[in-house]
């Protein structure tokens, strides 16, 4: 079976053919963007928690079923039950050799209704900005992909981001035909996609194309990248390392028994902001980030690899978890010479993806070496769920509090559980200050 095209895309008697790619040895990535699939109506909802119908199921099948010769296929959808439902009944049956699991990134969540036309317009040009960022990182990283490997990176959202994407970033001076708002049949019906592919052939540059059912459209290049202007303006971050920590309470004065840090993400995509791989190790940054396995390379191959290349710059697993650890220590001193006040009793330390997962995983396998028969979740464990790291809603929370004699306890906190795969990991533990020292000192 070939690529399933929607039928309202479809022209007569080609429903099942496939949009037609060229028969030299290219590496191809399809960014493909689809609409979830039917549901049941609102009258049918009661009681059925925003799931799809029996029509919605076998549409995911289908278009599961239909992404053969894949190498890889990974998924990301919007918040809803319906949209992880559909994505997650594409990844079963899909029979790509590599495969991630359904996650859930909140630039694809539906848009609230209710909100005044100006902040939903800003809503709306926010989220696809984002995308357009996080589409870049991808289509850059089709360099990295040998010849003849063919991936594809899904993406369930809603018609409204759908549309609002693809209008934006569609070279055709008749797109304005295609989101005609008195146009009856609208782009995009339950199950309805668009593909933005990314091809390289040998020895060649990589280039960009639409395909909407059997129709291929130019990348609007200036547009495209006037999306990604935007979302930088916004998030622009000079250091790589830990960037902010702001202060939340009362101004009171009297020194501090414990102090709560939150670590958190402030980009959830090492690659967004950062300029195409320039050295080998930004190059395997970008390829492991596709197949989901930045985390596993951070922890497993990222400290040999800046070794060997004599790289002292790049963040690697050792570097990422001392910047922490170091953070976590100045304020354990702060808090025993009574420097902490009741400004600092709640902290929120925001870190690019990978400093608090990387210090997060030298503490359990650490605390394993000290206390050989703990029950402490194993780290592998914990790398196999994160996959590419935190999303922005994850929280890594560290409680310092005093002891006696100059000492501190020091706690750490994480939980996680993806409602589409069932998994989940829960830490709660003590650290000892001798685990911090050595994070510190492996500094690499």
């Amino acid at each position: 079976m070939g690529i399933f095209v929607p039928k309202s895309f479809a022209e007569e008697g080609i429903e099942n053919q496939r949009p037609i790619i060229s028969i030299q040895p290219v590496a191809i990535l399809d960014a493909i963007f689809m609409r979830h699939g039917e549901q049941f109506s609102d009258g049918e909802q009661k009681n059925r928690e925003d799931r799809l119908s029996e029509v919605g199921r076998v549409q995911a099948i289908e278009f599961g079923k239909s992404l053969i010769d894949r190498d890889g296929v990974f998924g990301f959808c919007g918040d809803t039950k319906r949209a992880q439902e559909y994505l997650s009944i594409i990844l079963e049956n899909c029979q790509a050799p590599r495969k991630g699991q359904a996650r859930i990134h909140p630039s694809l969540n539906a848009i609230d209704p209710r909100l005044g036309s100006e902040e939903y317009e800003t809503h709306r040009r926010e989220q696809i900005e984002e995308l357009a960022s996080w589409i870049d990182t991808y289509k850059r990283s089709v360099k990295t992909m040998r010849e003849k490997s063919r991936m594809s990176i899904l993406f369930v959202t809603h018609t409204h981001i759908n549309e609002s994407l693809l209008e934006k970033i569609i070279g055709d001076p008749e797109k304005s035909a295609l989101f005609d708002p008195t146009t009856v049949v609208r782009p995009f019906a339950p199950g309805d996609h668009w593909i933005l592919r990314t091809s390289r052939p040998p020895n060649g540059k990589e280039s960009s194309v639409i395909i909407l059912g059997q129709k291929q459209y130019p990348l609007n290049e200036q547009a495209f990248s006037s999306l990604i202007e935007g979302y930088l303006a916004r998030n622009r971050y000079k250091s790589t390392r830990i960037v902010a920590s702001e202060q939340i309470g009362e101004t009171n004065e009297v020194p501090l028994e414990k102090v709560f840090l939150a670590f958190s993400v402030v980009r959830d995509n090492p690659m967004i902001a950062a300029k195409p791989a320039k050295n080998e190790y930004n190059f395997q940054v970008e390829k492991r980030w596709i197949f989901c396995e930045y985390i596993k390379f951070l922890v497993q191959e990222s400290d040999a690899l800046a070794q060997k290349l004599g790289d002292k710059e790049c963040s690697t697993f050792s570097r990422k978890a001392a910047d922490v650890a170091e953070c976590i220590k100045k304020y354990a001193q702060d808090l025993i010479h009574n420097h902490v006040h009741q400004k600092d009793a709640k902290i929120s330390v925001s870190a690019h993806v990978g400093f608090a997962e990387s210090f997060l995983i030298k503490c359990l396998i650490k605390i394993v070496q000290l206390k050989p028969h703990s029950q402490t979740s194993s780290a592998e464990k914990l790398i196999d769920i994160l996959e590419n790291g935190f999303e922005k809603n994850n929280r890594l929370q560290v409680d310092i509090a005093k002891g006696t004699l100059n000492t501190v306890h020091i706690r750490i906190r994480f939980d996680k559980k993806i409602q589409s795969t069932g998994k989940e990991f829960h830490f709660d533990g003590e650290v000892p200050m001798e685990v911090i020292e050595q994070i510190i000192a492996e500094r690499t």
